[in-house]
């Protein structure tokens, strides 16, 4: 039957319904593992194959690395759930780990190369989409009345 598994307790078989696990995991991490996918796959192209924007060329690429970053903070940090500071901080976090991985793998694509400059801009751009919810976190804890704890 679709929807059901086998689950043996004590060698006895029993009926398993699916929880719908699955879903939950996909609609809050989808859209975090989506963002990875294509920096990987922007992070793949050869040097030969990306377009050139003359003088601005600098300024667009680098405003493109941080835009990444800036969907990829919040998009990890839909997929842990809970918007406290220190899930923010795990999402920002995870957003400079994922920067020096794409790094490292762009360091092997033919005329790309590594930057430490790149992952700090990556860094910084995940930061800027991370801020308007580090702001509506703030503004919630001045409004609680119990915030901050009397002494």
């Amino acid at each position: 039957m679709i929807g059901q598994g086998y689950l043996s307790i004590n060698g006895k078989m029993q009926t398993m319904q699916k929880t719908g696990t699955s879903n939950l995991f996909w609609s809050r991490w989808g859209p975090a593992i989506l963002l990875m996918a294509l920096i990987f796959l922007f992070s793949s192209l050869p040097s030969s194959v990306i377009p050139s924007f003359g003088k601005f060329d600098f300024s667009i690429k680098k405003l493109g690395h941080m835009l990444g970053y800036a969907l990829l903070a919040p998009a990890y940090l839909r997929g842990i759930g809970k918007k406290g500071s220190a899930e923010i901080a795990v999402a920002w976090i995870m957003s400079i780990m994922y920067a020096f991985t794409d790094e490292t793998h762009q360091a092997f694509v033919p005329g790309r190369s590594s930057s430490i400059v790149d992952i700090g801009i990556d860094g910084i751009g995940a930061l800027a989409g991370l801020s308007p919810i580090i702001l509506l976190t703030l503004r919630t804890l001045n409004r609680n009345p119990h915030f901050p704890p009397k002494s």
